[in-house]
């Protein structure tokens, strides 16, 4: 501990106005606005009239669904097998009327999921495998397993793969129990090929902290009572619930995986955009921002989006409401939560990973 013996004036003061100036995010750190405007929401109003709120929000939304429905079932008649079955539960008309209702500049979302959501590229590579046995008889069924799922079509005969096409090696990444599959479209030069011309915008610790500092001084400026609680809503294989564009499809989504069994690499191709693919990342997280600002502008949760991690926060007494509201967005919209990690809300909360699988 120092005292301030050995301290001149000027020191003391530096020391003081270093102190009084806080972190030097403090000030600069702004808020999306619809986060603002959802704290604001939450802090000045009845947990009662909150909920009234967003249950009408809700009833609007499922009556706007009706309304579109036999439109959306037209629309997914014109797409093809693939995307149909992978875009089967997505209500994509209400997610537009949605984005449109929240404001969002990002209204051409739900077609570009439709139709060109990922990028285009058309190199070749030669396919490699990975070493350790027992990575690899765990890629391997990973990979079949996503096969019965219909994420992933083959083996496919060499002679079927399409001239100038892309083969992307499937390798795998041991993470605490289980064994990720990583498709490395870096070593076949697709990720080279994507041009980004846009920021993804993710939500951070500052976020989190500044939303939670931002609510609490919003309760005690209203004299409102905040016993707050968290609980993060995470997406259920997150990438797999968007499919390729069609050239992507066609030319970019063959990977090779090594069959322990046979000791023969065999080729398969994806339906879904890939885990690996620069671009994935970028067309997964419009999606997430999407969902983030409808639930944030028309529900006024008091919540993030970190890729497929949704952190919410709110009072106590409406958790159990703000819980439903939540998984009834989801549901609405046609996103799969994971079940295996639907927890309470609690003072204390975890949020997942660093990207989604």
């Amino acid at each position: 501990m120092l005292s301030g013996e050995g301290l001149s004036s000027t020191n003391l003061f530096l020391s003081e106005t270093a102190l009084d100036s806080k972190r030097p995010g403090h000030a600069s750190d702004q808020l999306p606005r619809p986060m603002a405007e959802a704290v604001q929401f939450c802090a000045t109003h009845s947990d009662q009239f909150v909920a009234r709120a967003r249950s009408k929000a809700l009833r609007a939304m499922i009556a706007k669904a009706d309304e579109l429905s036999a439109q959306e079932a037209a629309l997914k008649a014109t797409l093809t097998q693939r995307r149909r079955s992978v875009l089967e539960k997505k209500r994509l008309l209400l997610f537009k009327d949605s984005l449109l209702q929240a404001g969002s500049p990002d209204v051409e979302l739900p077609g570009d999921m439709a139709s060109e959501l990922t990028g285009r590229a058309k190199f070749s590579c030669k396919a490699s495998r990975a070493q350790a046995t027992q990575t690899l008889t765990k890629v391997y069924d990973a990979t079949l397993k996503a096969r019965e799922k219909g994420f992933l079509k083959g083996p496919i005969p060499e002679e079927d793969i399409p001239t100038g096409s892309t083969l992307t090696r499937r390798f795998g990444v041991v993470q605490k129990e289980k064994v990720r599959p990583i498709d490395d479209y870096k070593a076949s030069l697709v990720n080279s090929a994507v041009t980004q011309v846009e920021v993804v915008t993710l939500h951070g610790v500052d976020h989190i902290a500044s939303m939670g500092a931002s609510f609490l001084r919003a309760c005690a400026s209203a004299k409102k009572q905040a016993n707050v609680v968290a609980k993060c809503s995470d997406l259920a294989s997150a990438y797999k619930q968007i499919p390729l564009s069609e050239e992507a499809c066609c030319l970019d989504s063959y990977i090779v995986v090594y069959n322990p069994t046979t000791g023969t690499p065999e080729v398969y191709q994806q339906a879904v955009i890939p885990f690996g693919s620069v671009a994935s990342v970028t067309a997964f997280a419009r999606c997430a921002m999407g969902i983030w600002l409808i639930g944030s502008s028309l529900l006024k949760l008091i919540w993030s989006s970190y890729f497929d991690d949704f952190l919410t926060l709110t009072t106590e007494s409406l958790s159990r409401h703000a819980e439903i509201c939540i998984s009834t967005l989801f549901r609405l919209l046609g996103w799969d939560l994971s079940e295996d990690k639907l927890v309470p809300y609690s003072h204390c909360c975890k949020v997942g990973r660093t990207i989604p699988p």
